[in-house]
């Protein structure tokens, strides 16, 4: 505890758990990373305006919202949306972390219903409609403010 009343935690230890477990001695016990910051999502083929991220790393959880504003377009290619905070983990443990994470998003004025993940290894997030299962193309959301919230996993604290 310092003077101005944080508690300050040694580098590589945490608050521990250890006292409500079987084993005691597990990593899986210890809270050792808390993180709350803003990023800047952004797309390999168009400029987005009004564009913001905000995240909150809990452990190995990152949760995250996003919004984008993506220009008028009738390219029928897929969305190619990057720039998440952490790198997903390429694990698939007992499948629940497969592409590393869930993801839903809102169009703006949009009649249909999209829904994603997080891309393996990477910053970057899928998209696809969840009517269709295709993947979402500039031309679907031509114009529209984009609302995208989710959680994916990385692979240290």
């Amino acid at each position: 505890l310092n003077i101005a009343g944080s508690l300050i935690v040694p580098s590589g230890e945490g608050i521990s758990f250890a006292a409500t477990a079987n084993a005691g001695t597990s990593r899986s016990e210890l809270l050792d990373d808390y993180e709350e910051g803003v990023f800047t999502p952004s797309d390999a083929n168009v400029t987005l305006s009004a564009k913001g991220g905000r995240y909150t790393k809990i452990g190995n959880i990152v949760h995250y919202v996003i919004r984008a504003h993506y220009p008028s377009s009738s390219s029928g290619s897929a969305i190619q949306l990057s720039g998440l905070p952490y790198t997903s983990t390429g694990s698939s443990t007992n499948n629940l972390d497969v592409a590393g994470g869930m993801t839903t998003a809102l169009v703006q004025n949009a009649n249909d219903n999209y829904v994603g993940y997080v891309q393996q290894n990477s910053t970057n997030i899928v998209i696809f409609n969840a009517g269709t299962a295709t993947q979402t193309t500039y031309a679907d959301i031509s114009g529209h403010n984009v609302y995208i919230f989710g959680h994916y996993y990385v692979n240290t604290p």
